[in-house]
């Protein structure tokens, strides 16, 4: 492994990373709006101090089928997270009734590449 990864794995005080899997199904007419605000809530997602990675996939064979996969710092980080506006538009989307279905996984990571890479490693 480089010196520009290093693994994310619990500290002495015993903190893992936190990830977070989505499963979403998107009502058929509303897709074009989802796509404009889970693209906007990725991006600025991926710009917050806290986040490690934010990912959108779809499904190839049920293409209103999505999974968010996102991973955090520390539990601080998902709290801040959602208490940011473009989080703020994905919950709007949400009660707006453009979500089928949703479950959340909340995991952690016990072995994760941490990025941006450390600059004392």
């Amino acid at each position: 492994r480089s010196s520009s990864h290093r693994l994310l794995m619990a500290g002495s005080k015993g903190v893992f990373p936190v990830a977070l899997v989505v499963t979403l199904e998107i009502e058929e007419s509303r897709m074009s709006k989802f796509l404009e605000v889970i693209r906007a809530d990725m991006l600025e997602s991926r710009k917050e101090e806290g986040n490690l990675r934010f990912d959108v996939l779809r499904d190839a064979a049920q293409p209103s089928k999505f999974v968010l996969y996102e991973v955090y710092k520390d539990e601080a980080a998902v709290d801040t997270h959602r208490n940011q506006p473009h989080y703020a538009l994905w919950q709007n989307f949400k009660k707006e009734g453009g979500v089928l279905s949703q479950s959340v996984m909340k995991m952690h990571g016990i072995g994760l590449p941490e990025t941006p890479p450390d600059p004392d490693a």
